[in-house]
């Protein structure tokens, strides 16, 4: 993980999770959409080419869809993971390209969360 230790593994989940989702998905929700989109995201193109921003809207809808189809809570579930860290490892590599680590960790220790 290019020396990025457990902790700065654990901060960028942390930050994804607390990312807000910028738009809402197209549809309402049911259990059919819930499981049709499910089903698309499970190919690798669906972690590889979205843009951030769309990851997080993935990961959003399938915790709406795990509420919703409880029968179905560990798939999307399992969705959902997987979005959020291809979305941490995106911001792992930005902070690594611009050299940020040293930055990020003083801010961190500085208390500016």
């Amino acid at each position: 993980m290019k020396g990025i230790g457990y902790s700065g593994l654990a901060a960028m989940l942390l930050v994804g999770l607390a990312a807000p989702a910028w738009e809402q998905t197209a549809l309402p929700l049911s259990v059919e959409k819930c499981r049709k989109d499910a089903e698309l995201f499970r190919s690798d193109d669906a972690v590889d080419l979205p843009t951030s921003v769309n990851l997080t809207n993935q990961a959003d809808e399938m915790h709406a869809c795990a509420e919703l189809d409880e029968e179905n809570w560990p798939r999307y579930h399992k969705l959902f993971d997987k979005f959020l860290m291809a979305d941490s490892l995106r911001l792992q590599d930005f902070l690594s390209r611009h050299n940020l680590w040293a930055q990020f960790y003083a801010e961190d220790e500085a208390g500016k969360r």
